[in-house]
């Protein structure tokens, strides 16, 4: 089940997509794949800190058997996934906290297809894949904000 809406949050609307898949009884047994989307455009300055405080929490709530992507994204030609499909460690805490500095604009759609690959690599070991994106949802591309929002959600829709 795919569901898109908008939210209104300080006063402006802000897109929100609800994948929810249905697990095959064969899969119930195996861990889920939280894949984290951590913003460092430069809007994100005085959010950085609480951010990472909120992504370390995030991760130590999950289940032992869990697998983390950790990934981040600013401007174009600025995304990247730091840490792919592995357990939480106190090595993986070490590398989100040197995630603790922004950089560029904000281009979102670029890291949506590197997150599909990563999905995709572990539909067979993993019973689904979560996202979880940390942003303030203000995209700063060369093209139509409603350009980039369609190529999110097209991206979404291909997890």
């Amino acid at each position: 089940m795919t569901k898109l809406f908008q939210v209104t949050i300080g006063g402006s609307k802000k897109n929100v997509a609800l994948v929810q898949p249905e697990l095959a009884n064969s899969k119930s047994n195996l861990p889920t794949h939280h894949m984290f989307v951590i913003d460092r455009s430069g809007s994100m300055y005085s959010s950085i800190n609480n951010l990472i405080a909120q992504l370390h929490k995030a991760i130590d709530v999950l289940e032992k058997d869990d697998l983390v992507t950790i990934s981040c994204f600013s401007g174009l030609g600025q995304s990247e996934i730091v840490v792919q499909a592995s357990p939480v460690t106190d090595t993986v805490h070490r590398l989100i906290d040197t995630l603790n500095f922004t950089v560029g604009t904000t281009c979102f759609s670029e890291i949506m297809s590197k997150l599909n690959k990563a999905m995709e690599s572990l539909k067979d070991v993993c019973a689904q894949s979560v996202l979880h994106v940390f942003t303030d949802g203000c995209p700063v591309v060369p093209w139509s904000v409603q350009e980039e929002t369609g190529r999110v959600l097209a991206g979404i829709k291909k997890l």
